[in-house]
């Protein structure tokens, strides 16, 4: 998981829609959607009646955000600032990677492609930052709807899981699917293998972290950003090439090293490979080297150089962040 990615509620866009935290202020509009039966039919609960229901909904859901068992974004128009709906993650498992996935949309807003564009960000947003493998989704088999949006997103029906739920008085059958992170990436040219010194690397790639974010470089000549890395030297270890790295892309002076894996890049057969490592910057100077300037970002940007490398290299970094990097016995560099 991207600890800095829950510090505040992380705000989302998409071409047309704003995915921000839902709020009180949001009570009234939030009521008239669920109050709905065309909403709520297959959302497991009876329509609210009260508004003082969604005022506990609400508490909720930032109760479950600060806790970090579960995230719902409100969905908002961008050129009205309308709330029209929400999505989100539940049932996080931390320790397997994976969440379940949930969303409903006021029926205005039906067959506009608009949830599709929600969920395609939020995606990105599980796979990348809460470092999941795994995403569900548990679907009323009636729900035809429902059903065919997340086939259309790469979902896989995995089949009927019978009586699996008590909604509604009742216990109700459920469709699962799922969506693996391999299939919505397809990194199928990317490869992560446990450190070999023996393994004749080109590369070293250093994912670096401030106490405020993630450092990313912008070099003078692109106008993407990417994790700081580069070449090994023919003169230089791949430990010595990623302090080296460090220090001329992000100016990092003062830091802490540790090596996480080595990594192949498959090329039309040809594999090359490299190293990943993590950085905690304590202090950075000014830039002199093809860098035109550094980015601290909370979150990964979506505008990167190398987008079907660097994201996985990225996840693998976070998905060890649940063991303290300072326990890290025989893996700290510098």
């Amino acid at each position: 998981m991207n600890p800095f990615a829950f510090i505040d509620f992380p705000k989302l866009s998409t071409d047309r829609l704003i995915l921000r935290q839902i709020t009180y202020k949001d009570i009234d509009v939030l009521y008239d959607i669920y109050k709905r039966e065309d909403v709520m039919i297959y959302f497991g609960i009876f329509p609210v009646k009260r508004k003082d229901q969604i005022e506990n909904m609400i508490r909720q859901y930032e109760i479950s955000f600060h806790q970090k068992n579960s995230i719902r974004w409100g969905l908002f128009l961008k050129e009205t600032e309308e709330l029209i709906g929400s999505c989100g993650f539940h049932n996080w498992n931390k320790g397997f990677s994976r969440a379940e996935i949930g969303y409903e949309l006021h029926p205005n807003y039906w067959n506009k492609g608009l949830m599709s564009e929600a969920l395609r960000e939020i995606l990105r947003f599980g796979y990348y930052e809460m470092a999941l493998n795994r995403i569900e989704a548990l679907v009323y088999p009636e729900n035809k709807n429902s059903n065919n949006l997340l086939e259309k997103l790469g979902f896989k029906n995995e089949g009927m899981l019978k009586e699996y739920a008590y909604f509604r008085n009742k216990y109700q059958d459920l469709n699962i699917y799922s969506l693996l992170r391999k299939d919505f990436f397809k990194e199928d040219n990317v490869i992560l293998l446990e450190k070999d010194d023996n393994r004749k690397l080109k590369y070293v790639v250093i994912q670096a972290a401030t106490k405020d974010g993630w450092i990313f470089a912008k070099h003078k000549n692109r106008d993407t950003l990417e994790i700081p890395g580069g070449h090994i030297e023919a003169f230089e270890t791949a430990n010595e090439a990623a302090e080296r790295e460090l220090n001329e892309e992000t100016g990092a002076i003062g830091f802490d090293l540790f090596s996480i894996c080595d990594y192949g890049v498959n090329r039309n057969g040809n594999i090359t490979y490299g190293r990943l490592y993590y950085a905690e910057v304590s202090k950075l100077e000014e830039l002199k080297h093809e860098i035109e300037e550094i980015y601290i970002k909370k979150m990964y940007p979506k505008d990167t150089t190398y987008p079907t490398i660097q994201p996985l290299l990225y996840r693998e970094v976070l998905m060890r962040s649940w063991i303290r990097i300072n326990d890290w016995r025989g893996m700290k560099i510098r």
